[in-house]
């Protein structure tokens, strides 16, 4: 995680999709930089069916 931020800093990342789960179950989806933009949408919904391959294949 500190590796795409630092990343992001260096405008080597431009775009990130941050997903943060809480104790109590909540969870936040934050999505800044390219990955707002129309044109990235289906680039979003990419990494976020990728995250969900990856959380399922843990159990």
């Amino acid at each position: 995680m500190q590796q795409l931020l630092t990343q992001a800093k260096n405008g080597k990342v431009t775009g990130l999709a941050v997903l943060g789960l809480h104790a109590d179950g909540r969870f936040e989806l934050h999505i800044a930089g390219d990955a707002t933009h129309e044109s990235n949408q289906m680039g979003v919904v990419g990494m976020l069916a990728a995250l969900q391959k990856m959380a399922l294949e843990l159990h």
